[in-house]
């Protein structure tokens, strides 16, 4: 019959008695047979670790921790690997184990003794979004402002562009990081987009029409006979994003 105590338990019992408390106290306490608390004093005594149960791990402890710090190398630098990344390169360790397979089950038990890792769902970026650094933010600012001093800008003159795109959604991935991080984030593939628009308006609070961008070379201006929006512009460009050309136009 299996116990119905965890080693956890076990191991915080026989360090109460190893501090001074008595063994009959500790198990009345814990529910541990004092038997078997005074059997693992002992053994702590005479240096004797319970061994774990099951069968030796795939690979040495060396190599997981190996992998365990791969797995955190990738998320630094935003390129986290989920179970399949993980299951690959087990896999061409154990190459040097001959006769052993890398499967599920040893990926669920590396993660059990990995307890710093766990399973998250990542939130899609693009490659240029998720390069940006806090660096790259505060140099646009500071940017900004000096270019706004020096010239004596006033509100009116002062326009953000903002160019936004419509493509397929993206599914969230499932990757492995460390545990209790803040943010998980992973690069998306390249994605075709249907669609961009580009919005404009200025710090004084004039706001211009919209422009609605296609992909392609024509488009039917009526098109635009559902928007809304009065002046609103509709053009075409291959990359269906925003050119010089199409801007000073």
């Amino acid at each position: 019959m299996a116990p119905k105590y965890t080693q956890a338990a076990l191991d915080s019992a026989v360090q109460e008695v190893l501090d001074g408390t008595p063994a009959t106290v500790v198990a009345e306490a814990s529910k541990i047979p004092v038997t078997t608390i005074r059997k693992w004093v002992t053994n702590a005594k005479n240096g004797t670790t319970r061994k774990r149960r099951g069968p030796k791990p795939l690979l040495p402890v060396e190599a997981e921790d190996a992998i365990q710090d791969w797995v955190i190398g990738r998320q630094i630098v935003r390129y986290h690997v989920g179970r399949s990344e993980i299951l690959k390169k087990a896999q061409e360790i154990s190459e040097l184990v001959p006769g052993r397979a890398v499967t599920d089950g040893w990926y669920k038990r590396f993660m059990g003794r990995h307890p710093d890792l766990t399973n998250r769902s990542a939130q899609l970026l693009s490659k240029t979004r998720n390069a940006v650094e806090f660096e790259d933010i505060r140099l646009l600012f500071s940017s900004m402002a000096k270019v706004i001093i020096e010239t004596g800008a006033s509100a009116d003159q002062i326009f953000n562009v903002d160019e936004t795109a419509f493509c397929k959604a993206s599914k969230s991935k499932r990757v492995v990081a460390i545990r209790r991080s803040k943010n998980v984030w992973a690069t998306t593939p390249t994605t075709s987009f249907h669609m961009t628009i580009i919005a404009c308006g200025s710090a004084a609070g004039f706001v211009v029409p919209p422009v609605f961008i296609f992909p392609g070379k024509t488009v039917k201006l009526d098109i635009l006979n559902g928007c809304d929006v009065a002046g609103a512009a509709v053009s075409v460009t291959q990359s269906v994003f925003l050119g010089m050309t199409l801007f000073e136009e």
